[in-house]
């Protein structure tokens, strides 16, 4: 971790995030490290690694009930391990399995439940994400939820495909197209759909497409990967290895201190902009034909999305992913 730009983002001039834990974390990480052991996605990793990755959950939607976090922590679980997969490897040495995979993801979740079933027999991963869906689909009926979580694991799939096309080729993505890649291979688009999941009633579609919702959503998401970035970075790492950082020298031609105080910049403004949108969320969707039960709904929302930032930070401190000792599999 940049311990030291790290203490800058904690002192910029944003509000202070709220940091709870679910009083069910340990119970349900326990049981996600089982359920990953079983479907044979953990191979390599002790059982202290699939733990921390598993609390994820408990952190970032601490007000969810039990068997909603279970769930929500097996996706995001899944995502890890299937995110250490494809990086801590050259791309060249990846199984076909995998390649295959992340070409046919869409199909793994589509409409056609005997096909993903047949295309799921391929590889640990792939058994993972089709089961996860079908539990998904027994589990939460929304209509409008599932087109917004297939929407946004499409965009997953296909700038996962650009991330390794982007290491393939030794290319660095520029300041405008990398965080469109970080904010949607990183799943953090996904595990932001989740939230709605949790309101105390269903939103309607109007509420949950709003623009305003949006880019709300959108800006908090920044924000997360911004400060991703920063825990995660390593100076020594390869040139595969894309990050903020990387890309304002890269692009800028700046020196690395310029690079950092322009990363602050964006992530201090992306931050404000969550804070100014949740200030004036009920103006902003009454001038678009919003009542006043859509608008609690939207407060609400408002409410979880700021948890599960504040959780990100607090997961983000702790975690041992961001550790080069860590004991999970590394890339050679």
């Amino acid at each position: 971790m940049n311990e030291e730009l790290f203490a800058r983002l904690l002192a910029a001039d944003v509000p202070d995030l709220t940091v709870q834990i679910s009083p069910h974390v340990d119970a349900i990480a326990s049981s996600a490290h089982g359920w990953a052991r079983e479907v044979g996605i953990a191979e390599g990793y002790t059982t202290r690694a699939i733990l921390d990755y598993a609390t994820y959950g408990g952190h970032t939607y601490p007000t969810a009930d039990p068997d909603d976090l279970l769930l929500i922590s097996q996706w995001t679980l899944l995502f890890f391990l299937w995110d250490d997969h494809l990086d801590n490897q050259p791309v060249s040495a990846l199984p076909a399995e995998s390649r295959q995979l992340l070409d046919e993801l869409d199909r793994l979740l589509g409409p056609d439940r005997h096909q993903a079933r047949t295309l799921a027999k391929r590889s640990p991963h792939a058994q993972a994400f089709c089961s996860l869906w079908d539990l998904s689909l027994r589990q939460w009926s929304s209509i409008g939820w599932r087109r917004r979580f297939l929407a946004a694991m499409r965009l997953y799939q296909e700038c996962q495909q650009w991330e390794l096309h982007n290491r393939r080729h030794g290319l660095m993505p520029d300041p405008l197209s990398y965080p469109l890649i970080k904010g949607h291979s990183s799943f953090s688009t996904v595990a932001r759909t989740f939230l709605e999941l949790l309101l105390p009633q269903p939103a309607p579609d109007s509420l949950m497409d709003s623009h305003v919702l949006r880019v709300m959503s959108a800006a908090a998401g920044d924000v997360a990967d911004l400060a991703a970035d920063v825990v995660s970075f390593d100076p020594t790492a390869g040139a595969d290895d894309a990050n903020m950082l990387t890309v304002l020298e890269n692009a800028l031609a700046s020196t690395p201190q310029q690079a950092q105080d322009v990363l602050v910049a964006l992530w201090t403004a992306r931050f404000q902009l969550v804070d100014r949108l949740r200030d004036t969320l009920p103006g902003l969707l009454t001038d678009t034909g919003h009542g006043p039960q859509n608008i609690t709904q939207a407060l609400t929302w408002a409410d979880l999305l700021l948890l599960w930032l504040g959780g990100n930070y607090g997961w983000g401190a702790t975690t041992a992913r961001y550790d080069a000792r860590a004991t999970r599999p590394h890339r050679p």
